[in-house]
């Protein structure tokens, strides 16, 4: 049986968060949401997803900050992460990429566009 890939969503709009989390439950992804980088980080300290999915702006700790401290913790290093952002500054997105963050989703954006970079993300490479 295939085991199902699992992403951890974090964002402050719970709207947006139940939104995309419903897209990746449809695709077949196991997903855990959190409002906060506190939720999150307490989630993960028992977790280990696949693939993180991050807001920039978020009330206790942006997504950059978040990242920075991913990016510090052994067991995640390497876990890939997918950054979303209403924000339009090339800053954010520079600093992003800096970090190891594998992409940016800039909001707007479709469902699809969600699932077609966690696909891509998820896929073994050499595969």
């Amino acid at each position: 049986m295939k085991t199902k890939r699992s992403v951890l969503l974090i964002d402050d709009d719970a709207a947006l968060r139940e939104a995309l989390a419903s897209a990746l439950a449809d695709e077949g992804y196991s997903v855990h949401q959190a409002g906060n980088a506190a939720d999150a980080k307490s989630w993960l300290a028992r977790k280990a997803p696949d693939l993180i999915v991050v807001d920039v702006m978020m009330p206790d700790l942006n997504g950059i900050e978040f990242c920075r401290w991913l990016r510090s913790w052994g067991k995640l290093k390497a876990t890939p992460v997918l950054m979303m952002s209403g924000l339009k500054d090339e800053e954010t997105v520079q600093d992003a990429l800096e970090l190891g963050v594998a992409d940016f989703l800039r909001k707007p954006f479709a469902a699809k566009a969600l699932l077609e970079k966690a696909a891509v993300l998820l896929t073994p490479r050499g595969d």
